[in-house]
């Protein structure tokens, strides 16, 4: 199991939210045990909710907290221009690996996540540690906080980033 499985976790709760969280859960757990147990919680909260109630729980976490925005480069950058060159880059990487955006941002988590498997091991290995395990980790803290439903999501990411990409959760190399 790979850290971009996640993908389908993070993504908008769609009609088929349910069976690729159940899917996407039973994989974790047969692959990275540990990480399995994170996401049972998760998915035990998200077969108790309506699919209504899923999407407003999303939009409130995602797009109405800046503390808990999926763009990586929100989290590394705020509102500097720095974010601009960022973005530019990223985008840059993503059709370099033929990957196509869809409406989110450039550096959204989804693209993030696919995008590592397709880099240079090396530059993926950097570009987590430098950028996407500082943002990540802020998230995870925002998401942990607010005791939400999406924070074991989060911690499982960032046990499986460090893992994959053999960093720290901090982005330390060990």
């Amino acid at each position: 199991m790979k850290s971009n499985e996640i993908i389908r976790l993070v993504q908008y709760p769609c009609s088929r939210y349910f069976e690729a969280v159940s899917q996407c859960v039973a994989e974790i757990e047969r692959e990275n045990p540990p990480e399995g147990l994170l996401l049972r919680k998760f998915a035990g909260d998200v077969r108790a909710k309506s699919q209504e109630e899923l999407e407003e729980i999303f939009t409130a976490t995602f797009d109405l907290d800046p503390d808990c925005a999926l763009e990586i480069g929100w989290h590394l950058f705020g509102e500097d221009r720095k974010r601009g060159v960022f973005l530019a880059k990223v985008r840059g990487e993503l059709q370099k690996a033929g990957i196509t955006e869809t409406g989110e941002l450039p550096d959204h988590v989804i693209h993030i996540l696919e995008l590592l498997p397709k880099m240079d091991k090396s530059a993926a290995t950097e570009f987590v540690r430098s950028c996407v395990l500082p943002a990540i980790t802020r998230i995870s803290e925002a998401l942990e906080g607010k005791e939400s439903l999406y924070s074991p999501v989060f911690k499982t990411l960032l046990a499986m980033l460090a893992q994959e990409y053999g960093v720290t959760s901090k982005g330390e190399m060990p």
